[in-house]
Formats: structure tokens, sequence, C-alpha cells
């Protein structure tokens, strides 16, 4: 296929925007990381950690768990293996994740606007609707992951689009792979994307193709199905041990309560804007920002370019698309405003979605298309169709501003690791022994961590974990509060410290070091603030009234480090350490010691039904020990043997990536031979 040298110029303006929109992200050597989006600032030695098979459970993290993030596997495993080449992890985030986030939404839209106007200026005004409307920017300097889903949605509609009419088997398996490639990004934006060529599907059937025969509509079926096949078996490695699991219904994420009511609303919809957008002046902190009057301009000229396109049937898939996406994202504002809560119980995936602002997807794809379709109509009024091109450009370009000043904050404000983490890193790495650090209240962004050293932000993982633990414990006592700028439910973490059992809990956690970190203000990564222990002084001198902790000299400036020396080994029998052998997240070889009486061995890993030990042919499943962490009773044994600790469900993880890998290859013969059509 040749591109013309129009197409070219087009696609290269889009590029450059994209590129001067994310210039400090992508051009700056920095770290780059804030909330949700932190996994950009871990260190070499923590990505380094992924380095090995998808497994289904993780222990870099409090007491292990369910690995939630496995569908993303792909990414962390590439992340790995690059820095293990000895690329730095601040370029690793520019090849994996910035400059995608960056171009590629320009790109996708693009391709899929001018598949149907058939013109580039159509395309271009697509593109930049499409890439700079305050939502799809906000993404942008907040959530990476989605915003690369986001960016690739178009693209995956597009190949999709070009399925049906084709009917070609190799553009079918280009779509599933890209779709795959948009599902372990982030799985909720790829399932918003199945709803839209599920929809588009039903569209071309009963548009498009009218009233062709029931055997065209049938093959039209089949060729559509492929690109779900493809998805479904590239994703085995995650869908088959959650599915034994039975992860996908039960899994915390889905049980969350609804979230955003008093934030999103019809007004916003309609106008294409984000009730937290408030245009590099500071972030919004839960304040519904005003829509400035220009933006009710958007639905306007969305609107005429319905109006002047009545007689194209396409126009009324992106009509259909916007009334969808305005009546998604408004939530439960009128009318219809027990519709999202009926869908987030009622309809299957749709709890993955506490709140509605990633429905604006959908809203995107309809107000781009309409709004391209004007231009487009307007392609026998040259100077009338620059005129509108050049206001709709102004209108959404200029919501790129706060990102190429950096007002827009978030990701968008370049960092550097402050010594002191440099110096707990290297500390903690000499060790060659497993414990655990807990950081008081939290790591934060640069916190360290990797396989042997896992680490738990502690202010979280008490009101999560420990809190109803220890409230439960003989000789509780509810810790007075004499921290005068504390308020009282922040300071009961307090209390983890302060009962007569609190050592010996720590100890069985494998927690060798309570951290408190700097107050690191210059990275806006206040953690004192931020989880309401804004008296740093008060926490040190509460630690150093502990008499099982001490602090010890590791040469840092403000971090403090305190030890708590008796903690209890990984795996253990009684108070002695069991000796055994990580060969994953999953599966430890440990060597049973001789023994007279049954015994007991203690794991210490969050409890789970699914962590057995096999020993002598006989499974020994796990019992809570605690209610925290796991228990297996052993018979008397007559002389040293090795048993396997393995957590039985990375079997299916196996079985899966085997299905993965295989259906990887299948895809990739598929594409390189020949043309094939079905």
């Amino acid at each position: 296929m040749v591109i013309k040298k129009t197409t070219w110029l087009s696609l290269s303006m889009i590029i450059l925007l994209g590129v001067i929109t994310a210039w400090r992200i992508l051009f700056i050597n920095a770290y780059f990381g804030w909330g949700d989006a932190r996994v950009f600032t871990r260190s070499n030695e923590t990505w380094q950690s992924f380095f090995e098979p998808p497994n289904v459970w993780t222990s870099l993290y409090d007491l292990g768990a369910v690995d939630l993030g496995l569908s993303q596997y792909p990414i962390y495993a590439g992340y790995a293996a690059l820095t293990r080449l000895g690329i730095d992890s601040r370029l690793v985030a520019k090849i994996i994740f910035f400059f995608p986030a960056a171009i590629l939404p320009g790109l996708g839209s693009f391709l899929l606007i001018k598949h149907f106007t058939k013109r580039n200026l159509p395309a271009i005004m697509g593109s930049i609707v499409y890439s700079y409307n305050v939502n799809a920017l906000l993404m942008l300097s907040t959530l990476l992951q989605i915003s690369i889903a986001y960016a690739l949605a178009p693209l995956v509609l597009f190949l999709f689009i070009k399925t049906l009419e084709t009917k070609n088997f190799r553009i079918a398996l280009a779509t599933g792979l890209i779709s795959f490639i948009d599902s372990f990004y982030e799985f909720r934006i790829f399932y918003i994307v199945s709803l839209v060529m599920l929809f588009y599907l039903i569209f071309h059937l009963s548009v498009i193709e009218g009233k062709s025969d029931i055997f065209k509509k049938a093959r039209t079926v089949l060729i559509a199905l492929m690109p779900f096949v493809v998805v479904a078996a590239l994703s085995a490695y995650w869908v088959v041990p959650y599915t034994q699991l039975n992860f996908i219904n039960d899994n915390p994420a889905f049980s969350r309560p609804l979230f955003g009511d008093q934030y999103m609303s019809l007004k916003q919809s309609l106008s294409f804007f984000s009730p937290w957008w408030t245009g590099g002046k500071g972030y919004a902190n839960g304040v519904v920002q005003p829509i400035p009057n220009y933006f009710w301009l958007i639905p306007v000229v969305a609107l005429l370019g319905f109006v002047l396109n009545l007689r194209n049937p396409n126009a009324y898939f992106f009509v259909i698309l916007s009334c969808l996406g305005i009546l998604l994202t408004k939530q439960s504002d009128k009318p219809f405003p027990n519709l999202y809560l009926w869908l987030y119980q009622h309809f299957p995936g749709f709890n993955a979605f506490r709140e509605a602002s990633k429905f604006y997807l959908i809203l995107s794809l309809g107000y781009s298309g309409l709004i391209s379709y004007l231009i487009s109509s307007l392609k026998s009024r040259r100077t009338l169709s620059l005129v509108i091109s050049g206001l709709v450009s102004l209108l959404f370009l200029w919501n790129a501003k706060p990102l190429v000043t950096g007002d827009i904050g978030g990701i968008f404000v370049p960092k550097n690791r402050p010594q002191d983490f440099e110096t707990i890193s290297a500390f903690i790495n000499e060790q060659p022994d497993f414990f655990r650090t807990a950081w008081f209240p939290a790591a934060g962004i640069w916190g360290h961590y990797e396989t042997l050293h896992p680490k738990i932000d502690l202010h979280t993982f008490y009101f999560d974990t420990l809190s109803l633990y220890i409230s439960k414990q003989p000789g509780f006592s509810q810790l007075a509060n004499d921290g005068k700028s504390i308020r009282d439910i922040n300071y009961q973490v307090f209390n983890l410290f302060s009962q007569p059992f609190s050592n010996q809990l720590l100890d069985s956690l494998s927690i060798k070091y309570i951290i408190v970190p700097p107050q690191d203000k210059a990275s806006d990564d206040d953690v004192f603030v931020n989880y309401g222990l804004t008296d740093r002084e008060y926490i040190l001198n509460f630690l150093d009234r502990q008499k099982y902790l001490s602090r010890i000299n590791a040469g840092l400036k403000e971090a403090i480090i305190y030890e708590n020396s008796d903690y209890t080994p990984h795996i253990s029998g009684g108070s002695q350490p069991i000796a055994n052998t990580r060969t994953s997240p999953s599966n430890y070889q440990i060597t049973v010691p001789p023994s007279q009486f049954p015994s007991e061995i203690i794991f210490s890993e969050a409890f789970h039904p699914n962590w057995t030990i096999s020993l002598g042919g006989q499974d020994y499943p796990s019992q809570k020990h605690e209610d925290l962490v796991n228990s297996f009773l052993l018979p008397p044994q007559s002389t040293t043997r090795v048993a396997t600790l393995s957590f039985m469900t990375q079997k299916y993880v196996n079985y899966g990536t085997i299905i993965s890998i295989a259906s990887l290859a299948l895809v990739a013969v598929f594409l390189i031979y020949p043309k094939r059509h079905v």
C-alpha cells in the first residue's frame, strides 16, 4: 500500500504534536511518577524482581497476595528484561510508557477517522479531538497504563472494521494481537473497546450489509469472533488460574462501592469536560470544577456534524456512540439516574467500574467522529472548512498548554531520588537473608523493595489487615492519643507498637526493619501529610520508646531505621529457620529436619488455603496461623527430608502460559505466511 505524501505530512504533524505536548516526560532525564503512577519511580533492583515466568502469587508487597496485576505480566517482564540488560529504568519508562502514551492516540484515531471520511483534514481534526480533550490529558498526566490502552482503542476499532469489510483472516489476527496488547495495559479499557466493537458489528450487519444473505452475515460474525478468540488464547496465562480461583468474579477490584456521583453530571458529559480539570491551576482536591463557557461549543459542533451528514449511515454510528457515552459518563445524574447502578449490579464485568470516567473513551470516539464529519461536509467550502478546523484545533490544543509548561503537575514534574533512599537500597541489598521492611507511615514513591526484601506500607496495612486482628487479641488496649496534630482515626496505627504482644507480632511477620522516611516535599511525596500523621518528630519519639526496637546507623541524613533483631525467618519450625530454596514466588524447596513428634512449619506469607507442602507423596494444606500467615502440621520424621512448598493454583498458570505461547507462535506464523482469506 502506497501512502500519499499529504498523509505522511499529516502523520508527521500528529507525531510532532504528541512530542511537544509530552516533551517533559520524553526528554528530561529524571523520574516521573505521582499518585497511582508510582511504578515509574521504581529502582532497577525492584524491576529486576519481575524477571521470572508469570506467577499467580506475588510476595513483593505486605504479606503477599494473589497477583491482581497478573494480566499486565508482559509489561513487567519487558521492564525487567530491559533493566537486566543494563538500561536505566528511567529510559525504560520512556520506551514502554511515555512514547506510546504521547504518540499512539493521535495515530490510531487518525487512521480510524480517515477510514470513514477518506480525507486528511477531517482525520487530523478527529485525531486532535480524541487526543487533546481534557479527559485524555488527565489520563496522560496521572494514569499512563490507562492512557496507553485509551491510545490503542481507535487502532483496535479501525482494524476490527477492516476485518469486517475485507473478511481477511490476517487482519483479524492482527486485530486480536493489538487487542491483546491493549488488554494487558489495562483490561478494563479493552472491556469498553470490546463493547464498542460488538456494537459496531451489530451496526455493520444491520446497516452496512443490510439485506445481504444469511451466509454472508454468518461469515461476518465468524471473522468478527476471531480477534476475541486470539485475545482469550493469548490471555490464558492469567485467565486460566483466575478461573480456577474464581478470581474473575470474586475479586477485590470488583467489590468496591460506587464512587463519584457527587462529581459526575449530565452537564459535564455534554460539554466533554472533566470535573477534575483545573487547567493547570493545582489539583481539584475533590472540588467539582466549573465548566468554562467555551466548552459548550464542543457539543454544538458535534451536533452540526451529525445534522450535515444525515444521509451518511456512518454518522449514525458516531451519534449513537456519543449518546451512549453521555448516558454512562453522567453516572447517576438525570435522566435515568438508576441506570449506572443497575449496570454495576447486574451487567457482567461492569462492577469493575466504580466510577464512570473511563467511559469517556466512548464519548471521545463519538465526538471525534462527529466533529470530523462536520469538517468533511465543508470540503466544497475550503475557507470555511479551514476556519472551523482552526477554531476546533485551538479549542482542544489549548488544553495541552499546562502539560507543555508542567503546570499540570502530577507525572509531568521531574523528580530525582533523594540520597537517603539510595543509601537505604544499598544497605538492604547487601543482606542475603529474607526479611520485610515496614515503612511508617508508608514507603512513598521511592521506598526500596525486591524479591528478598518485600515492603509493607504500615499505615495502609494496619487498617486493611492488622487492626481487626490486634483488637481481638487478649491484652489489647486502645492507646490514648497524645499526638496533638494527629486525628484519632490515624492515631490508631500506633496501637500496633504498644501492645504486650507487639514484638511477637512484628517477629511473626518477618519484619526486620521499621523505616521512617524523610519528609519529601520536593518530590510532592510527603507521606506524613498524605497519611494524616503530620508530626514526624512524634513518630520518632514514639518508636524510640519501644524497647524491642533499636535505632541503627546506616549513614542516613534524614531517614531513620529501627531494627527488630529477633524477627522470624520466612519459613521456620518453631523459632528455628528451615533451610529453603526459592524457585519462584509460588514454589520453595524446603528441608524438613527429623522429629520424634508432629512438627509445625510456619510460612510468613498471607494465609491462603492453596498453599500446600508436599512430602513423601502426601499433601499437607495450610492452616491459619494466628489468622494471618500459613501453618503446616507435618507428621514425625525419622530423617531429614526435602519437601515442596507451593501455591497449588500456580500449575494452572503454567498450563495457561503454554497455551499463550503456543497461540502467539501460531498467530506469528499466520501473519508472516502469505495472505489467506476465510
